[in-house]
């Protein structure tokens, strides 16, 4: 299931999108806009990040939910679309579609789409930023009050014995790129295992199913932090 919304505000766009793949654990994306856009170009932006997201997965068939009529009446036929800007948008979408074996969409309430539509205001309303491609938002669980003294610690570490794998989920994470020469099946794998992890000031870490997050290290980051061990 893909859940796409987009959003327009004095801040700039923004468009965010909820893939929710077979074994039901969420991947919500947020997207900032850093160009001029209306409403329905990002809203179109959303849907056409989605689908890419959908097919990096390897998804064959995929169910399109989206609180925009025009945009989806658009994708459907059931309204022209006159717009020249819409229309390529429109064209990158059918062409999208193309990839799966079969999809449905349709337009459904705003209520119904609220997590999509939190990752799109999000986006929207942060200030344009030009440092880093990603800006970085945890968001944990927390069982109980803080008052309590059991906050959730950033401070496990995780090694790696290959420079290359850790690079590679970097590569992903920050620039959506795939590693080369991926089968169909590699693909969705590799994707599977890079949304368990999340960069935060630069450093890789591991979502733990607790919520802690583990910090991974290259290899000599590694060797040098079971020196100081033994040390």
């Amino acid at each position: 299931k893909l859940f796409f919304d987009g959003s327009k505000c004095q801040q700039g766009g923004g468009a965010g999108f909820v893939m929710i793949p077979p074994w039901g654990t969420p991947i919500p994306v947020a997207h900032k806009l850093n160009f001029e856009c209306t409403n329905n170009m990002a809203e179109y932006e959303a849907l056409v990040l989605g689908l890419q997201n959908a097919v990096n997965l390897g998804a064959r068939h995929i169910d399109i939910f989206g609180d925009s009529e025009l945009i989806v009446n658009q994708v459907t036929g059931v309204y022209q679309c006159k717009n020249d800007i819409l229309q390529k948008y429109r064209d990158i979408v059918l062409a999208q579609l193309q990839s799966f074996d079969s999809f449905t969409i349709q337009s459904i309430p705003r209520t119904a789409n609220r997590f999509a539509d939190t990752m799109a205001s999000l986006a929207s309303l942060i200030p344009p930023f030009t440092e880093d491609s990603r800006l970085y938002v945890a968001v944990q669980r927390l069982d109980q009050p803080s008052y309590l003294g059991q906050l959730t610690s950033i401070n496990a570490v995780t090694t790696h014995t290959q420079d290359e794998w850790y690079q590679q989920i970097v590569d992903y994470l920050s620039h959506s790129v795939l590693p080369p020469d991926l089968t169909s099946n590699g693909r969705r794998s590799f994707v599977q295992r890079a949304n368990r992890y999340t960069i935060l000031g630069g450093i890789l870490y591991k979502r733990g199913f607790d919520g802690i997050l583990l910090r991974c290290l290259k290899t000599h980051e590694s060797s040098k932090a079971i020196q100081e061990v033994h040390d």
